[in-house]
């Protein structure tokens, strides 16, 4: 099991790269997943990030798209 964290600082995406963390992601955080790591996504319904549910899914699918399936460790609601 890894700990999933937002790619915040050099420090947390070299331990992600080193596959020591995986990376959460949300559709209003914009951020790059690092190259190679696992990543999860939250659609951020729990917070201010809800984009609603078609935006969600094209985001996801965009996500997928961009990042891999194989790297996709899951994704939260």
């Amino acid at each position: 099991m890894l700990y999933l964290a937002t790619p915040s600082g050099d420090d947390v995406r070299a331990a992600m790269r080193a596959g020591l963390l995986a990376c959460m992601t949300t559709p209003a955080q914009g951020n790059v997943i690092p190259p190679g790591c696992l990543y999860a996504s939250d659609n951020g319904k729990f917070g201010k990030g809800w984009p609603g549910e078609q935006a969600w899914f094209a985001w996801l699918k965009a996500t997928l798209d961009r990042y891999g399936p194989d790297r996709c460790d899951g994704w939260t609601s």
